[in-house]
C-alpha cells in the first residue's frame, strides 16, 4: 500500500509452464477487493457448523464459478 506512487499497479508473477506475468495498471482498490472476499465467503460461512470461525476454518474463497 502506498500513496503518490509513480506507477501504481498490482503485479503477479507465476513461475510455471507457461510462466505468467500479470500487471493490473492502477491496481485493485483495497476496499473493493476486501468486499469481494467477504461476499464470496458467505456461502461457506452459512454452511459451516455454528460457533466462532476464522478464515483458517474455511476452504479457500474464490469467486462464483471459479475453482479454488
Amino acid at each position: 500500500m502506498s500513496t503518490g506512487a509513480e506507477r501504481p499497479r498490482d503485479e503477479i508473477e507465476i513461475e510455471g509452464t507457461p510462466p505468467v506475468h500479470l500487471v493490473i495498471e492502477g491496481g485493485i482498490q483495497g476496499d473493493l477487493a476486501t468486499a469481494a472476499v467477504v461476499v464470496n465467503a458467505v456461502p461457506r460461512v452459512v454452511a459451516h457448523k455454528p460457533g466462532l470461525i476464522t478464515m483458517l476454518n474455511l476452504p479457500v474463497v474464490a469467486g462464483k464459478g471459479v475453482a479454488p
